[in-house]
């Protein structure tokens, strides 16, 4: 049965990516039990939570990439993702509500797709994707404002028969939070804030994570 644990109503502003992965990191472990669990991180700014989680709680870790359909003329609004595997999630209400055609979302899809391509040549040279099947995934990033993203790597993993999907987010809005808890078996978020405005509002310290920061975690695992 799905369980969303909120850890805190209020805003909660982390000092820096780590301390939120550190604050996840002390619920996650008592929700895998003893089973060692595959942490997913999206990137960028995902992979930074994931590797902190990974080292705190044991875990393997692995990167899984998806990627935002961005609105016309409003690229961080996000309309749909889509995944490694060309997995696509919309958001019909909001695709209506802008009156974007169908021409735009499969250019934008094409687009996105590539882009997924390019980094998975960079990032699965280094570090190989690791098996799913029958495993407990917990799927992090460093925070959810519309879970489009976020709902497309949960259909990508669940494409894999994980024995269990956990979601540690350090900061999302509370229906959003509410509405991915559905779909996995267990969601764990820090701050639920009902004021939420963008993720960055709730870091002091969210300075952009590159390409090779991400590639630095990757051949770090790879050599453990």
């Amino acid at each position: 049965m799905a369980s969303l644990d909120i850890i805190c109503q209020e805003p909660v502003v982390f000092s820096d990516r780590r301390q939120a992965a550190h604050m996840l990191a002390e619920h996650i472990a008592g929700a895998c039990g003893k089973e060692k669990p595959l942490i997913l991180g999206i990137p960028r700014g995902g992979m930074v939570i994931a590797a902190d989680i990974a080292a705190e709680v044991g875990g393997d870790l692995d990167i899984i990439l998806t990627r935002k359909l961005g609105a016309p003329n409003n690229p961080e609004l996000a309309i749909g993702a889509i995944t490694e595997t060309a997995e696509t999630v919309l958001n019909d209400e909001l695709i209506c509500y802008l009156n974007v055609s169908s021409a735009y979302i499969e250019n934008e899809k094409t687009s996105q797709k590539n882009l997924i391509a390019q980094r998975s040549s960079r990032y699965r040279g280094i570090y190989p994707k690791q098996p799913i099947k029958d495993r407990i995934v917990v799927l992090t990033d460093d925070g959810v404002a519309t879970g489009a993203t976020m709902r497309a790597a949960i259909w990508a993993a669940k494409a894999e028969s994980p024995s269990k999907i956990i979601l540690a987010i350090p900061v999302a809005p509370p229906d959003t939070a509410a509405s991915l808890s559905r779909e996995v078996d267990r969601t764990i978020c820090i701050s639920a804030p009902s004021n939420f405005g963008a993720v960055g509002m709730f870091y002091r310290d969210f300075n952009q994570v590159s390409d090779e920061t991400v590639i630095r975690i990757l051949e770090n695992t790879a050599k453990r």
